[in-house]
């Protein structure tokens, strides 16, 4: 079913100025967060060109953007971003072509029960053409159930 998902997900993921080189794809392992407001999720490098790429690291830095709903209407959406930066890992490794990397990763919203989440993943990075710029993932939305 994870296949499955991935291979839905790697088709119909929007690309960055990366177009026919990068593709980044999130898949939660989970469509609820927890009672703390926290999920669980695979992030997926895709390199589909047919030489090897120096991609960035997404265990080192990556940003997530997000958007938090009450589903009741009875407090405005939320919008916001934070970077997130690890310590003890690489920066950036060589991607060989049509190969995948997968990392596991979490974050922790600020909801509360019956908040509806929609979040990305984006990681800077450097196309091909050495143009600098961003790979952004597919959107997720997650239900923090009430009680």
């Amino acid at each position: 079913m994870k296949t499955l998902l991935f291979i839905i997900m790697l088709i119909s993921a929007p690309v960055s100025s990366f177009a026919g080189e990068l593709r980044i794809i999130i898949a939660p392992r989970s469509t609820t967060l927890d009672a703390k407001g926290y999920i669980s999720f695979d992030l997926y490098l895709y390199n589909d060109t047919g030489r090897p790429v120096s991609v960035p690291s997404p265990a080192h830095e990556f940003t997530t953007v997000w958007t938090v709903r009450d589903v009741d209407n009875a407090r405005p959406a939320v919008e916001d971003s934070h970077l997130v930066v690890g310590t003890d890992t690489v920066t950036k490794f060589t991607l060989g072509p049509s190969r995948a990397v997968r990392c596991e990763l979490g974050e922790r919203f600020l909801t509360q029960p019956g908040d509806v989440v929609e979040f990305y993943i984006s990681i800077g990075a450097k196309s091909l053409s050495g143009d600098k710029g961003y790979l952004r993932s597919n959107a997720v939305a997650l239900v923090r159930p009430k009680g």
